[in-house]
């Protein structure tokens, strides 16, 4: 019952906060307002695989939307459903605060809170997060993850990087794109992962107009840790920025 009650409270603070900065938003008669503009994604992937490198080999669908409601501060809910399954496995809700460092790099720092509606993982889960991304002749992004000690799981650490460079085969009222990436991760006690955990090399082959986007990825892992097995997985996604 206390951990239920400890559940329902975390949703209604994220919820709570979330309705504050838009209400903070509201203009007064003298100015005009621009109402945040959600952007949406799904995505079709062959396994649920995490950037940690612990992965689940069954198809599923993986819901995204975001709203900027302020200046740098994105605020989204994710949700994976393996195909199946009726229910909804997991659902994270995410608030991220961006703050440019230089024209190229910017830092970040977040929290999120991860639910299990059908408690296939559990009840919850959350985590703080850091992160650098550089854009540049080749993109680079270090993120770190501390996920949060509870009655289920124990306290554990995240390092992951990632390298990629995007090649303009299309720039016209379509634009297209393939970009190569390299991504890796270190594990500390995290769900009892430990050490260098993978070497995954990917491709995506991406597709823009006007608001709308569409991919087609492909990822090859290959675990370094014991406990990080080998998986080729790949999807397709759509998203669209109202």
């Amino acid at each position: 019952m206390q951990t239920q009650n400890k559940i329902t409270g975390l949703k209604r603070l994220f919820l709570a906060g979330a309705l504050g900065l838009l209400v903070t938003l509201v203009p007064s008669q003298s100015k005009a307002f621009d109402m945040p503009r959600p952007y949406v994604q799904s995505t079709l992937a062959s396994a649920l695989v995490s950037p940690a490198g612990t992965s689940i080999d069954d198809a599923c669908r993986q819901d995204w939307i975001s709203v900027n409601p302020i200046k740098n501060l994105e605020l989204g809910i994710w949700q994976n459903q393996f195909l199946n399954e009726r229910s909804i496995t997991e659902r994270d809700y995410c608030a991220t605060y961006s703050i440019p460092v230089t024209s190229n790099l910017t830092a970040s720092a977040g929290f999120q809170y991860w639910d299990y509606p059908n408690e296939r993982f559990g009840n919850f889960d959350s985590v703080e997060t850091l992160g650098l991304n550089y854009s540049g002749a080749v993109n680079a992004n270090v993120a770190y993850a501390h996920l949060n000690h509870n009655s289920a799981t124990e306290a554990g650490d995240r390092f992951c990087a990632s390298l990629s460079k995007p090649i303009t085969l299309v720039d016209g009222k379509a634009k297209i794109t393939l970009t190569p990436s390299l991504s890796s991760a270190v594990n500390n006690n995290f769900y009892g992962n430990n050490g260098l955990a993978h070497i995954t090399p990917g491709v995506k082959l991406g597709v823009s107009y006007k608001n709308a986007n569409a991919s087609a990825f492909f990822n090859v892992q290959r675990g370094i840790s014991q406990d990080i097995q080998n998986i080729n997985f790949g999807g397709v996604s759509l998203g669209f920025q109202f």
